[in-house]
C-alpha cells in the first residue's frame, strides 16, 4: 500500500490534533466546573496522575522510538489518547476521568518526542522552522471549527458529547496513519536478526546514555530543557487557574440561537480560543515572513521579549477586576505562548542529532512535568486556600529564572557574533 508524503502525514495529524483540540478542551473546563463541580484540588489529581504516569513512562517510551520505531510510537499513543476521551465522555464519572488522565497519560508519552523527531528527520532539520510553524497556519483555521462544533454540542445535548466525538476522531485517525504513515530515513537502532533481550536493553541503555550526556555537555540544549521545569509549571497553573477565575470572578452574558437554545458558558471560552488562534495565526504569518529561524542569537531575543510579554500578561490578569482586561490579558500570556512554541522546537530540534532525537525530546518533556508535579500541584492547594489571584501572582515568579535563562543565551551570542565581526574586520 502506498504511502503518503510525511508532510501530508504531518499537516493531516496536526489538522485532526487540532480540530480535536477544540471540541474536547472548549467543553472540557465547563464540564469539570459547571457540570461535575471539580475543586482545584480534585482537578489537580488528574493532572498529577497525568504528570507521574508521564514522568515514569516519557524517557523510556522516547527510548523505544528512538531505539525501534517512531511511526509505531506516535500511532500508538494517538490509541491511548483515542481510548481516554471516549471513555470520559461516554461515562462522566470522576474515577472514569481518572482512568482517563492515566490513559492520555500513557498516549502523551508515546507520541512526546517520537512525533517531531520524525518530521524532522523526514524532511531535514534546516526545514523543520518551516514546517511547524506552516503546520501550525493549516491547523488554526481547523481549531476554529472544532471550537463551533463543540459550542453547538454542548447546546444540543451536554458537554459528553464533544468530548466522546473528539475521542473517537482520535481512533479513526490511527487507523489512517496505520495505513498511510510513512518512515523512510530512521533507521532503528536496536534492528537485528534474534537479538536478544540484553543486546534489545543494552541499545536503549546506550541511546539515554547519549542523549544525557548532549543535554549536560551542550549549554543551550541544557538551558532549554531546564527552562522546560519553570515554563511547564507556570503554563499549567494559568491554563486550569484562568478558566476558573473567568467562571467565579466574572458575569458571563447569555446568549440564545434559535433552532438551538440557550448556549452555555463553553460559548465564551470558544470565543477566547478562537480569537486566541487568531491572533496567533497573524503572530505566526509575521514571524514566518520577517525572521529567519536559524540562529541562535535570533531564538533567544525572541523568546526573552515573548515571555517578558507573558509576565505582564499575568500580572494584569491577576490583579484586574474589569472583564475585558481581564481577557486582553488572558490573550496576551497564551498568544506569545502559542507563538514561542514553534521558535522552542526550532532551536531544540536543530541543536540535537538525530540519533538521539527523540529521547532528548522526552527528557525535555519529563523535566516539565516535573515542574508541574512539583510547582503546580502545590499551587493548585493554595489557589482552595486563598484564592486565584494571589496564586497566580505566586506563580509567576516562576517566569523570571526563564527570562534570565533565555536572555544570558541571547547576551552571549551577541557577544560571539560581535567578536567574529571583529575578527573578520
Amino acid at each position: 500500500m502506498r504511502h503518503w508524503s510525511a508532510t501530508s502525514i504531518y499537516y493531516l495529524r496536526e489538522s485532526i490534533s487540532a480540530l480535536n483540540s477544540g471540541l474536547i478542551f472548549t467543553s472540557l473546563w465547563a464540564f469539570y466546573y459547571e457540570a461535575l463541580h471539580l475543586t482545584l484540588t480534585q482537578v489537580s489529581l488528574i493532572y498529577i496522575i497525568i504528570t507521574i504516569t508521564g514522568m515514569t513512562l516519557e524517557i523510556p517510551t522516547g527510548v523505544i522510538a528512538d531505539t525501534y520505531s517512531r511511526r509505531f510510537s506516535i500511532i500508538l499513543g494517538g490509541v491511548f489518547i483515542g481510548l481516554c476521551y471516549t471513555f470520559v465522555g461516554f461515562f462522566p464519572f470522576y474515577i472514569v476521568i481518572l482512568i482517563g488522565a492515566f490513559l492520555e497519560a500513557v498516549g502523551d508519552t508515546f507520541v512526546s518526542g517520537a512525533l517531531e523527531a520524525w518530521i524532522t528527520d523526514e524532511v531535514g532539520a534546516d526545514n523543520i522552522g518551516s514546517v511547524f510553524i506552516r503546520s501550525t497556519q493549516i491547523s488554526t483555521p481547523i481549531h476554529w471549527v472544532g471550537v463551533l462544533l463543540s459550542i453547538g454540542f454542548a447546546a444540543l445535548f451536554n458537554y459528553q458529547v464533544p468530548i466522546a466525538i473528539g475521542g473517537i476522531l482520535w481512533l479513526l485517525t490511527t487507523l489512517i496513519l496505520v495505513a498511510k504513515m510513512p518512515e523512510t530515513i530512521f533507521a532503528p537502532h536496536g534492528h537485528a536478526p534474534r537479538i536478544s533481550i540484553h543486546e534489545h536493553i543494552q541499545s536503549a541503555r546506550d541511546t539515554f546514555v547519549h542523549s544525557f550526556k548532549v543535554i549536560r555537555n551542550h549549554t543551550i540544549v541544557f538551558r532549554l530543557v531546564a527552562a522546560s521545569l519553570f515554563v511547564a509549571a507556570l503554563l499549567d497553573i494559568f491554563y486550569r487557574f484562568s478558566r476558573l477565575h473567568i467562571l467565579n470572578g466574572f458575569v458571563l452574558p447569555t446568549i440564545a440561537v434559535p433552532f438551538i437554545g440557550i448556549l452555555k458558558n463553553n460559548l465564551w471560552f470558544g470565543f477566547f480560543e478562537i480569537t486566541q488562534s487568531t491572533l496567533t495565526l497573524i503572530g505566526l504569518t509575521l514571524l514566518r515572513r520577517y525572521t529567519k529561524l536559524q540562529h541562535a542569537r535570533t531564538f533567544a531575543g525572541i523568546l526573552t521579549i515573548f515571555y517578558i510579554l507573558i509576565l505582564i500578561g499575568i500580572l494584569l490578569f491577576a490583579n484586574t477586576n474589569i472583564f475585558f482586561v481581564a481577557i486582553g490579558a488572558w490573550l496576551i500570556v497564551n498568544v506569545f505562548n502559542d507563538v514561542g512554541k514553534p521558535v522552542v522546537a526550532t532551536w531544540l530540534n536543530q541543536t540535537i542529532d538525530s540519533t538521539s532525537r527523540a529521547t532528548i525530546l522526552s527528557i525535555n518533556s519529563q523535566v516539565g512535568m516535573l515542574g508541574v508535579l512539583i510547582l503546580g500541584s502545590g499551587m493548585s492547594i493554595v489557589g482552595d486556600l486563598y484564592g486565584v489571584s494571589s496564586t497566580l501572582l505566586i506563580a509567576s515568579t516562576f517566569l523570571l529564572p526563564i527570562i534570565i535563562l533565555y536572555f544570558q543565551s541571547w547576551r552571549q551570542e551577541t557577544r560571539l557574533a560581535t567578536s567574529e565581526l571583529k575578527f573578520e574586520g
